[in-house]
């Protein structure tokens, strides 16, 4: 393959949209995070960072990536080369990305058979296993998947053995789904977030995914002993979000819409904060770190 390529390097993309692409590099994350240092997963974020025009292909040279990091950031932010290179055979080996080599595709080039830079393709990932085909059937359960809260909850009206029973009815649950309004939200949820969202989304269960998916998102890096996971960030991250939410409702409803899935809004919301105090933690590690 020739590295001036464009539109066959678009064929390598395994990832229908950027979310796709987050979500699965996220997951890849949650199962691989311990075998990075520190540094490498600054290298990998960024190097992941860079897969978003052509969604999960990057065909930058790593001196370029490195470059454009120490004019934004500054050179004490970017992670040395070998710290790239070791990030990427690490990767590699858990099938996190693969790489293809070029060709330089200039006329003269192409006569002299030169090298072309390497292209890193992103693999997908899901819950359970590392696919390795692209297939929407797959791509769709998995996004189904990530919300932890589909099973049912119970309600005030049904319990015990009755409840289990009406529950094996695909639409006895949706219709008791629902008739759940905010007064149904469970005791686990924080008052705050189902004060905000209450105006809003009168579900129950609109509410408690939020919450639910939040949690999910802090605890995978609870796991990863990262110091900023602290209640009042949670409440922090939580509020911003929201009012991202809202802001994006309110904008909608001019126009006599709303936002189709509030509960993915909300969580990519969520997440995209967390991330980045993620990532400022990692700096701040690697700029403190002793030199040798």
């Amino acid at each position: 393959m020739y590295n001036n390529q464009l539109e066959d390097i678009k064929k390598l993309q395994r990832f229908e949209t950027l979310d796709d692409f987050n979500e699965s590099f996220y997951i890849a994350m949650k199962k691989h995070r311990d075998a990075f240092s520190k540094g490498e997963l600054i290298a990998l974020k960024t190097l992941k960072n860079w897969g978003a025009k052509i969604v999960g292909v990057v065909y930058a040279k790593i001196g370029t990536i490195i470059s454009d990091l120490i004019k934004r950031k500054g050179e004490m932010y970017a992670p040395s080369r070998s710290t790239f290179e070791r990030a990427i055979r690490k990767a590699k080996k858990l099938g996190i990305i693969r790489t293809i080599e070029t060709k330089q595709g200039s006329k003269s080039e192409r006569r002299r058979n030169l090298k072309g830079n390497n292209l890193f393709i992103f693999e997908l990932f899901s819950d359970s296993e590392q696919l390795t085909e692209r297939k929407d059937k797959q791509l769709t359960e998995r996004e189904n998947a990530e919300t932890p809260h589909k099973q049912a909850v119970p309600t005030p009206e049904i319990e015990g053995d009755a409840l289990k029973t009406l529950y094996t009815s695909k639409n006895t649950l949706s219709s008791l789904r629902k008739k759940r309004d905010s007064s149904y939200v469970q005791s686990y949820v924080p008052r705050f977030l189902v004060s905000k969202l209450k105006p809003f989304y009168d579900s129950a269960d609109i509410i408690e995914d939020c919450f639910l998916n939040a949690v999910h998102i802090m605890d995978s890096y609870h796991k990863g002993g990262y110091e900023f996971v602290t209640k009042a960030n949670f409440e922090a991250f939580a509020n911003e979000a929201i009012n991202a939410l809202v802001r994006k409702e309110r904008k909608l409803s001019e126009y006599g819409q709303s936002v189709r899935r509030p509960v993915g809004y909300f969580t990519n919301a969520f997440k995209q904060m967390v991330e980045d105090a993620a990532m400022n933690e990692l700096i701040e590690a690697e700029e403190n770190a002793p030199v040798y």
